[in-house]
């Protein structure tokens, strides 16, 4: 291993030095369309039901305050991760229908005709969480599954219709992309471990960045909205939403 792979390495590692099964992002919109998007696989609903459904439910933590969502990263082992956005509540209705004017407020026409491809009703159920998780001390390990020297062969390896990224702490520092790797592993240990893929962006490139499109021939287009896709390129294309991170501190 080269001295600079083994820089990059360890100070990728550094950033989740403290992770805690946490995510937060910095917007409502961004985890929105995460939850309504991202395959029902890896997601675990506050009802704790996986798999397809012609209804999708997202959670609200009264007592944090927080939209929350469960990210399942292994199927072999307990390795959950809360994506959340903290915030008062947006709306005190259990239950929306696809035309109501409150997903107006955070989604374009062509937002909704991805994320509610399927769906009519949505759930919001009110549940507190992660009380006896909170409490397990279990250590927490993130292995490099791929390091890539590319931007866009990493963008095209993802497997997943998102992608993390985690802005440098100043401006001299690279941007850190990073999906989770759905690698099958049967963990025996008592700590967490989660695989990685992931790409240091020294020019910081996709910090206006919203979506990543790829379409019919593979070519990627960087997009801050999806406002001007016709219809028909709309769903012979594939977009990648940038997750944007705004700490990893566990919710209070």
């Amino acid at each position: 291993m080269s001295i600079n792979l083994e820089k990059k390495i360890e100070y990728i590692k550094n950033v989740f030095k403290n992770f805690k099964n946490y995510i937060e992002l910095e917007d409502f919109k961004n985890y929105l369309f995460f939850t309504l998007n991202a395959p029902t696989a890896i997601i675990i609903t506050p009802t704790l039901n996986f798999g397809k459904s012609p209804n999708v439910t997202l959670g609200y933590d009264p007592f944090r305050k927080i939209y929350f969502t469960k990210l399942q990263t292994n199927l072999f082992s307990s390795s959950e991760i809360i994506i959340y956005y903290a915030s008062e509540p947006l709306t005190d209705k259990l239950i929306l229908k696809k035309e109501d004017k409150f997903f107006d407020d955070y989604l374009t026409g062509n937002e909704k005709e991805i994320a509610f491809a399927g769906r009519e009703k949505f759930l919001f159920l009110k549940k507190t969480i992660g009380i006896e998780n909170d409490k397990e001390k279990r250590s927490i390990e993130f292995e490099i599954y791929n390091y890539f020297d590319e931007m866009e062969s990493f963008i095209s390896s993802t497997s997943l219709p998102f992608i993390f990224l985690l802005e440098g702490s100043t401006n001299d520092e690279p941007d850190l992309l990073f999906a989770f790797n759905l690698k099958p592993s049967l963990n025996l240990s008592k700590k967490y471990i989660y695989y990685i893929d992931c790409f240091l962006d020294k020019e910081q490139k996709l910090r206006d960045i919203n979506y990543i499109k790829q379409d019919e021939n593979l070519e990627l287009t960087f997009m801050q909205d999806l406002k001007d896709i016709g219809h028909s390129e709309l769903f012979k294309s594939t977009f990648d939403l940038l997750l944007k991170i705004k700490s990893f501190n566990m919710p209070s």
